[in-house]
């Protein structure tokens, strides 16, 4: 039964010292290492940053990316950070001159110090204790997972996304919690907006959105429109459609008028029709559920989900479901922060999680055991709030075995979850002690009292483990360009004209634009569909045994200069393509020369015969660069 909770005010001690001490770790590297630079996606983010500060706006066409054409940033992309980082460093700037680079970084510094507010306010709604909150709050703020993607070195969507994710979810349990009308409202309205703001920083945040409305789904089929829920996802309909209108690359694809959200719309609406209530009228609940499936599958449209048919195409993959090879499942395979995660590291790592992860596992049987052990239907009458958390949590862990990327994301609802925990069984331990007598005489065993001061002693060991780790985590780490691809870069920033075209491997795209303000012909928006193109195009061209189709390439897309990564790339070409080199080089298994290196892109990196369409400019290390002959002229 939900009540009025009372007491949500947090101790301000508590709060800003977790935000002060949240801050200082993320800080650290930068402090450690004042001339850090961004790379890869951080150079990236940081060149559009600088444009918004420069002139209030992101150009429409970014002409650096997918020359010679362009793209369109805002029609694949959420672009709230940039301004958010903008903002910031305006902000900043008036007590003095400030370097965009160091706004940035406290920018993600902030964003993931402040994930200690979300996670008070979700654990105080879900456990009513400010112990339980205390422990969790202090937790996050540590937790290697969402440590090592929030600090100043690592500018990406992870950190101020978790943070509005976070916050969402936070006060989607408080609404749910809260049996005051009008309260239940605002925190229901926080919500909606939160979830706005988080679509406009990270994309990811809709599959949050998805997994809550797939429980309170089948919580509405069981129990009903309850007033929470009622209040909640009509908010949540109203607030987001009017939200979301304005967001450029959800507008791009149509998203209003996706079955997801007319979904979420109709959802809402059924929420409010009288007479669905009852313990007996499940089946007409059951019937208004299928006539608003109906509803979202016949009048919805996804306009343009080319960007999406790589993560489908991954995802079918690892769920074993993809029918032979397929280009884009095997590129996105390549990236490692989207590889999966295997369970030993989810449990133990200490990169991740530490020991955390492997009680986090067993927490739903640790919940009910030092709960009394509820029955099967004690369990189905959960209060909407820790059923929602429990959901949440554990779809989200789902997704990090899939994914690595989405620990930053379980992060915070982990912490949620070990901090109660950690007061739960410290209470059931106390109550033991404080009624050890009364007890002796009806014979309780000692092994449950032992059994219980033993889970104490090990989440407390944990926590500490974990927060250890965090520290570790921000004193070993380090973000760095390669030297002799830094080199290689460089080379093209005083040699290339102004005005080239660099034809590249995806993982050095947006580090020659930052650094040379060269265009290039692919980067690291996977996202993009006519990228992904492009990428496949490249490999296949660089897995020809002539060079015919890569001068082809150059040519069609105007590049006068290429830049090859090291032999430690052919592994993804073979993937990408589907070539036997892949299965060779997977067993790591030495490859004679001979057919199976029959490829261009060996011919070039070995100094085979020369072609006469390539001038070779520049070898360092692994990286080679070459000049398109030809093509180069054309661009002076």
């Amino acid at each position: 039964m939900s009540f009025a909770l009372s007491g949500w005010r947090a101790p301000a001690i508590v709060l800003s010292l977790a935000v002060a001490i949240g801050v200082a770790l993320r800080l650290a590297p930068c402090v450690r290492n004042p001339g850090f630079e961004y790379v890869t996606d951080g150079q990236y983010h940081e060149r559009l940053t600088r444009q918004v500060v420069a002139s209030g706006r992101l150009a429409e066409v970014d002409s650096l990316s997918n020359a010679p054409v362009g793209r369109r940033t805002a029609s694949h992309l959420p672009v709230g950070l940039y301004f958010a980082g903008a903002g910031l460093h305006r902000v900043l700037a008036t007590f003095g001159p400030q370097d965009v680079r160091w706004s940035l970084a406290t920018l993600v510094a902030l964003a993931g110090a402040l994930i200690a507010l979300p996670v008070w306010l979700g654990a105080t709604a879900v456990f009513r204790d400010r112990r339980a909150a205390g422990v969790a709050t202090m937790l996050a703020i540590f937790l290697p997972a969402h440590l090592h993607r929030t600090q100043g070195t690592s500018l990406r969507y992870d950190g101020l996304g978790t943070l509005l994710v976070t916050a969402h979810v936070a006060l989607v349990l408080a609404a749910l919690a809260e049996s005051r009308g009008p309260r239940r409202l605002r925190f229901s309205l926080a919500a909606a907006l939160a979830f706005v703001a988080a679509m406009s920083v990270w994309r990811v945040s809709l599959v949050v959105l998805e997994v809550e409305l797939a429980y309170a789904v089948l919580r509405f089929v069981l129990r009903g429109p309850e007033p929470a829920l009622r209040d909640l996802w009509l908010t949540l309909a109203l607030v987001g459609t009017l939200g979301l209108m304005p967001v450029g690359y959800l507008t791009e694809h149509r998203f209003l008028l996706s079955p997801i959200w007319l979904g979420v719309v109709a959802f809402g609406l059924a929420l409010a029709i009288p007479g669905l209530g009852g313990g007996r009228r499940w089946p007409i609940r059951l019937a208004a559920l299928a006539a608003i499936v109906i509803v979202a599958l016949g009048w919805g449209r996804f306009e343009s989900a080319d960007d999406y048919a790589g993560l489908v195409s991954m995802l079918e993959s690892k769920l074993g479901g993809s029918g032979g090879h397929d280009p884009n499942a095997a590129l996105m395979l390549v990236v490692v922060e989207l590889q999966s995660m295997s369970l030993r590291k989810f449990l133990t790592d200490w990169r991740f999680f530490s020991i955390l992860g492997a009680l986090f596992a067993i927490s739903p049987v640790l919940f009910w055991w030092l709960g009394g052990r509820p029955s099967a239907r004690q369990l189905l009458r959960m209060e909407a709030a820790p059923a929602t958390l429990a959901v949440v949590a554990g779809a989200l862990a789902v997704s990090t075995l899939l994914f690595q990327r989405s620990c930053v994301l379980l992060a915070p609802f982990l912490a949620i979850v070990i901090g109660g925990l950690v007061v739960r069984a410290w209470t059931r331990a106390v109550a033991d002690d404080a009624s050890r007598p009364a007890r002796r005489a009806r014979r309780l065993p000692g092994v449950a009292r032992a059994a219980r001061r033993l889970v104490v002693a090990v989440l407390v060991i944990a926590a500490a483990g974990a927060m250890v780790s965090g520290v570790v985590t921000v004193a070993t780490s380090a973000r760095r360009l390669a030297p002799n691809q830094k080199t290689a870069i460089e080379f093209l920033r005083t040699h290339a004209p102004d005005n080239a075209v660099v034809l590249c491997d995806w993982d050095s795209g947006y580090e020659i634009q930052s650094r040379t303000g060269r265009a290039t012909v692919v980067d690291g928006l996977l996202e993009s569909a006519e990228n992904r193109r492009r990428i496949i195009e490249l490999y296949a061209a660089l897995m020809d045994p002539s060079s015919a189709s890569l001068e082809a390439l150059c040519r069609r897309h105007h590049a006068s200069w290429l830049l090859l990564p090291p032999s430690t790339a052919i592994y993804a070409m073979a993937a990408v393509t589907g070539d036997p080199l892949a299965e060779v080089l997977a067993r790591h298994e030495a490859v004679p020369r001979g057919p199976l290196t029959d490829h261009l892109i060996v011919h070039l990196l070995e100094g085979d015969p020369s072609y006469p369409g390539l001038r070779r400019a520049l070898q360092v290390g692994g990286y080679v660069v070459f000049e398109v002959v030809g093509a180069s002229q054309a661009s002076r």
